[in-house]
């Protein structure tokens, strides 16, 4: 990729851990946390993140920021003994959220055990590059569940629903609907 090569990284036994394969002209992710199945996910390199869409294209990543004036408050990783699935947005209750990327609803509601549960109101986005985005803690939930929005859209509004101890947005990034947590930052656009 632009005039560079890059490889998979090789066990001791020659087969393929981790890392891309080009299949048929499409391009997957070998997860040695999978077994070696292909699925497929994302890369950085040269500091920019690329998709790799289902049909095996390329596609530079362009999320945004869900919250204007972004304040982090948690970053996404251990806290404690436990590990912190998304990103964590201070700011005032009302403040608007937005979406990420433009994608369908999947979710709208407050969360419950087994479906976001803790999570007070929730909004979950399905976008076409297969991931996911989830916006929890909302004061009050404006996306309803099978509406298209648009990248920017106002999707809810900040608060201290679920197991929130003040206002913040907590974001999450996932290539599965409820599971596949990965970390959101490389993704945004962080000055």
């Amino acid at each position: 990729m632009n005039g560079k090569w890059y490889y998979l990284d090789p066990t001791t036994d020659g087969s393929m851990k981790t890392g891309w394969v080009q299949v048929n002209g499409k391009w997957y992710y070998l997860d040695g946390n999978k077994g070696g199945m292909m699925v497929t996910g994302q890369v950085v390199i040269d500091g920019k993140t690329y998709d790799f869409a289902n049909d095996g294209q390329w596609i530079e990543s362009n999320y945004q920021m869900p919250i204007k004036n972004p304040n982090v408050s948690s970053g996404y990783g251990p806290r404690g003994n436990k590990q912190h699935k998304g990103i964590d947005f201070a700011a005032p209750a009302s403040t608007p959220i937005l979406a990420a990327k433009s994608g369908t609803v999947e979710f709208s509601a407050f969360g419950t055990q087994g479906s976001f549960g803790g999570y007070g109101n929730v909004v979950v986005l399905k976008h076409a590059d297969g991931h996911y985005t989830l916006y929890a803690h909302m004061s009050q939930r404006i996306a309803q569940k099978g509406e298209y929005v648009q990248q920017g859209q106002e999707i809810g509004k900040v608060g201290q629903t679920g197991d929130a101890t003040g206002n913040h947005l907590h974001f999450e990034l996932k290539t599965a609907y409820q599971f596949g947590q990965i970390n959101p930052a490389p993704y945004l656009p962080f000055k």
